[in-house]
């Protein structure tokens, strides 16, 4: 989730997305704007994504 603290309005981005799901997320939030901020949620991670 992406939030904008000014407007409480959030974004959901899911690198689970097929068609490049991953890296369209690592660039939305390359170009994070001044007042947003994610909340990055992980689903039972392994020892190595940590």
């Amino acid at each position: 989730m992406i939030y904008r603290e000014q407007t409480g309005e959030s974004e959901k981005v899911d690198v689970r997305q097929e068609d490049g799901g991953c890296q369209d997320t690592l660039d939305r939030l390359a170009v994070l704007k001044p007042g947003e901020f994610t909340w990055i949620r992980t689903d039972d991670p392994r020892e190595d994504e940590l």
